[in-house]
């Protein structure tokens, strides 16, 4: 059996070439930055209405868990805070604010003192 040959009149034609031309839309910078800016506005909102609810229901969850642990557990106890290491200097630790300013004036005093000597 021979191979079917195309005939010598249709070596050049092409009939899918005229749907296909008829089908292509042309456009400029200007529309295709646009429509890509619309979609990226629209893509932008839609991801900001499902982070706003599943923040909404984060937050549900949170205070469902807390209902939770205080029907099961009773109400949290009252724990007085331990105290802390200080990163203060031991001379000022345990004065507050009224020792610090009165070193500071001291300081102070002793920078006056010692510029009135020279």
């Amino acid at each position: 059996m021979s191979c079917p040959k195309t005939h010598p009149g249709n070596a050049d034609k092409h009939p899918g070439k005229i749907v296909q031309d008829a089908n292509k839309v042309r456009r400029s910078k200007e529309e295709v930055a646009a429509e890509k800016g619309r979609k990226q506005a629209e893509k932008d909102t839609r991801a900001a209405a499902v982070e706003k609810a599943h923040t909404k229901i984060a937050a549900a969850e949170d205070a469902m868990a807390v209902e939770q642990s205080v029907e099961v557990d009773g109400p949290p106890k009252l724990v007085q805070p331990r105290p802390r290491m200080s990163d203060r200097p031991r001379s000022v630790q345990g004065f507050g604010i009224y020792r610090v300013q009165y070193r500071l004036r001291q300081v102070k005093e002793s920078v006056l003192d010692l510029n009135q000597e020279f």
